[in-house]
């Protein structure tokens, strides 16, 4: 586990947390990614296609409105409920009829 430098045992307890949440983060999408393809196997010969979108980091007005978002986005913003909706409503139309079974990132070029 990479813990920063800290100052108190609380600090070291946040720190703790924070990657407990991004592991487990990373275990959800992997499920999730794993569960798209499962369900699209299944179900597209039935014509239903299944995809997942990946918002990527998203100004909500919750955690991240308040922080600078050049550090990690090339496009110097956070991005706006809007631009997932955008990807999701062209997967839901008929131009992406031969999509399924993928995680789209709609994250405008996110730096991780």
């Amino acid at each position: 586990m990479d813990v920063p430098a800290a100052e108190s045992f609380d600090d070291l307890r946040a720190a703790s947390r924070a990657d407990a949440a991004r592991d487990c983060l990373r275990d959800l999408q992997g499920a999730l990614h794993e569960a798209t393809k499962t369900l699209a196997g299944e179900l597209i010969e039935r014509g239903i296609t299944v995809n997942t979108v990946n918002p990527g980091p998203t100004d909500t007005g919750w955690e991240i409105s308040g922080r600078d978002p050049r550090p990690a986005m090339p496009l110097g913003r956070w991005g706006e409920p809007d631009d997932a909706a955008r990807v999701v409503a062209w997967l839901c139309s008929d131009d992406a009829r031969w999509i399924t079974g993928q995680v789209i990132d709609s994250e405008g070029g996110f730096r991780r």
